[in-house]
């Protein structure tokens, strides 16, 4: 499974707000003495304003919807300023588990921008979105596939690599019509023949769903990721591993432009290569940093390491000293395993920012681009002076 980014709707995904919506606008047909409006309920359900307004002019024509939707609006949040914005069971944990796993996220929401932004900062989660498209951001709102191709372009993805979580047929209908991976997490309607059709899954909840993300990840990376102490780490355990690297061009810096030359060379690891990154990775564990090794059987397939030394100027960065995979075990997703392993360790070393030093070639920085890795606002000087080939970059956790 490929999986580079996923893609949330809000209100009945993140937030339990339909109930909310529906209580809204039953109190503004009460007060505008509107009969028969569950059926307009049901239509506009996942959609913007501007599909509202069109319905509601094509089926409830002699309604004023300008006064409609500012009763309704109304209602909403007198409601939630009484009684709280109500997250969906699953809405933290799944968060946290894409943040670990280096996934970005985006939202992808009918809401207008100003509430939708107001209901993240409410709630604590804005932090973890790359991304925010909201539905008066578009011109075509769900279930046209707009708002997701517009969210997949802000976090630089092909639609066919991300997933999708919704739970209205209108939003169902647009994750699929963009080419996404559809994921109906039922709130109020139930998925029918048609959404089952559409949907690459449906699932009861957000805690379902991060579990099933989890174990398609660990299936396609195919191995186990320890934590390993300093007396784990030997010679020894590098009996067999590949570092073999094919390089046919690399990228350079000149006069403040980045470019890709022709610069072609084989790197290839000895005993000795093993024996000095066996010390230092020893070193590594000791001072309290990570060191994760990616195991089939007692086989090395890969591994990665955090130092505990913060530097930057206010201490941000922690340096991911190592990631390798070894040549037969690369594209099956192990970089991105360990990448994410090093990230939730750094962040619970309290760093802000994850900096490498990493090899120039193309394939090394296409892997670290894809995990959302851009040029370091500041470098290190000695990492600088001891790999000045290197590209120095940063991650932020």
């Amino acid at each position: 499974m490929s999986l580079r980014g996923v893609v949330f709707d809000m209100d009945g995904v993140l937030f339990d707000t339909e109930k909310i919506y529906d209580e809204a606008w039953l109190e503004a047909a009460r007060r505008l003495r509107i009969p028969n409006i569950e059926p307009a309920i049901i239509a506009c359900k996942g959609v913007n304003g501007a599909f509202a307004r069109a319905y509601f002019a094509e089926d409830y024509p002699e309604v004023d919807y300008d006064a409609f939707d500012r009763i309704a609006s109304e209602c909403f949040e007198e409601i939630v300023e009484a009684r709280g914005l109500p997250e969906k069971p699953g809405l933290h944990e799944i968060l946290d588990f894409l943040q670990d796993a280096g996934i970005p996220v985006a939202l992808a929401t009918s809401t207008g921008r100003e509430r939708c932004l107001r209901h993240l900062a409410k709630s604590g989660v804005e932090p973890y979105f790359r991304a925010v498209v909201a539905g008066d951001q578009v011109a075509h709102g769900k279930p046209a596939p707009d708002i997701y191709l517009a969210a997949c372009e802000a976090l630089g993805l092909n639609p066919a690599d991300c997933v999708a979580v919704e739970d209205s047929y209108n939003g169902i209908r647009s994750a699929h019509a963009a080419g996404l991976r559809a994921v109906m997490v039922p709130d109020l309607l139930p998925p029918t023949e048609e959404m089952h059709l559409l949907a690459w899954r449906v699932m009861d909840s957000l805690t379902d769903l991060a579990a099933a993300l989890e174990k398609e990840l660990g299936s396609a990376a195919g191995a186990d990721i320890l934590c390993l102490t300093a007396e784990q780490i030997t010679p020894a355990m590098f009996e067999g591993f590949d570092r073999t690297q094919i390089v046919r061009r690399c990228w350079r810096k000149q006069s403040g432009v980045w470019q890709l030359k022709d610069i072609a060379f084989e790197e290839h690891w000895g005993e000795a290569d093993f024996a000095r990154l066996s010390e230092e990775l020893g070193q590594v564990a000791r001072s309290g940093g990570a060191v994760y090794a990616a195991l089939e059987g007692a086989r090395l397939r890969g591994f990665a390491a955090v130092d505990s030394r913060r530097f930057g100027s206010r201490g941000q960065y922690l340096q991911l000293t190592d990631l390798h995979v070894s040549a037969e075990s690369r594209g099956r997703g192990l970089g991105r395993a360990l990448f994410a392993r090093a990230c939730a360790a750094a962040r619970a070393l309290g760093a802000e920012k994850l900096y490498i030093s990493a090899h120039s070639s193309e394939e090394t920085q296409a892997f670290y681009r894809r995990m959302g890795c851009v040029e370091a606002l500041e470098y290190e000087p000695h990492l600088t002076a001891l790999e000045p080939c290197d590209c120095q970059l940063e991650y932020v956790l």
